[in-house]
């Protein structure tokens, strides 16, 4: 159908951040969009390898578009799992293909009898990609979720009190409805700015209660920290103590220092940093080049 087919699937990754700033906070929304023109289906001139690394990934999709179609219908059998990870090509689509997202598939195909065989191929896998179901939904925190339907709902109070739109029974301002008292007006009033007063202070708990979180991850982390460096000086003393011992047996010209004297230290300084390798090093040259010193 294409003489001059690439033959190689070819994926374009675009990523979108939105940031936005309700009540002082910033908020970001991040989508990905994939663009992916897959390998024809012609029978064009390659190489075996190029061929078996083509037909392994197609084969793969292949193998995944099935595996969620049966999720779709209610076939997939139970424990089975969509192959995603059985070709880098899937593994880059997992998201498009069966996550929270929105898919397209255009296929090309030809009328022409010589084009039969790839015709069907492609009808058929296409097929199978449109019994495909998935539900786009925006992955959001369950607290932040609360959060914002706090917010909204806040929102919706204020703008209601600001337009004293109180009704029983139609639309805004008694609208469509039977008019209401006075006082049974001023009831409803300070019943929204009761709930308006609720509604912050949950926000203001919530608000609080993810800053002590964050900063009890910031004393976490700011501890393991310190622990590291609390191990790190200790190796570096150890290391210390351990060439002061070597550097006065080489002092008294001792030929008891041993080749493991020098792997004990170094293998300490592989822990406590390649810095001190160089010493080591010095030493064991200065050592073997000493009048009277031997190195077993």
């Amino acid at each position: 159908m294409n003489a001059t087919s690439s033959r190689a699937n070819t994926v374009l990754i675009i990523e979108f951040t939105q940031v936005t700033t309700y009540m002082g906070k910033e908020g970001r929304k991040l989508s990905v969009i994939n663009l992916v023109d897959l390998a024809g289906s012609e029978n064009a001139e390659q190489t075996v390898a190029i061929a078996s690394a083509i037909n392994k990934s197609m084969s793969a999709l292949r193998n995944v578009i099935s595996a969620l179609a049966d999720k779709a219908s209610g076939k997939l059998k139970k424990g089975q799992l969509i192959p995603y990870r059985d070709s880098k090509l899937t593994r880059l689509l997992q998201n498009a293909l069966g996550g929270s997202s929105k898919t397209i598939m255009i296929c090309a195909v030809s009328p022409a009898s010589s084009n039969y065989e790839e015709t069907l191929s492609t009808l058929r896998c296409a097929d199978r990609a449109k019994k495909i179901m998935n539900h786009a939904e925006i992955n959001e925190d369950p607290t932040e979720k609360l959060l914002n339907q706090l917010k909204r709902e806040n929102e919706r109070l204020k703008a209601l009190l600001g337009g004293q739109g109180v009704a029983t029974g139609g639309g805004p301002n008694g609208a469509g409805g039977s008019a209401v008292s006075e006082a049974e007006r001023m009831r409803i009033v300070e019943n929204h700015k009761k709930e308006i007063a609720a509604i912050e202070k949950a926000l203001e708990e919530e608000e609080a209660a993810k800053q002590a979180a964050k900063q009890a991850a910031e004393r976490a982390k700011e501890a393991a920290r310190d622990e590291g460096l609390r191990r790190f000086r200790q190796e570096m003393d150890r290391i210390k103590t351990l060439i002061q011992t070597l550097e006065s047996q080489l002092a008294g010209n001792d030929a008891s220092l041993t080749v493991g004297d020098l792997s004990v230290v170094e293998s300490h300084t592989r822990r406590g940093g390649d810095c001190l390798k160089e010493a080591v090093d010095y030493l064991s040259s200065k050592h073997t080049t000493q009048a009277g010193g031997v190195v077993r």
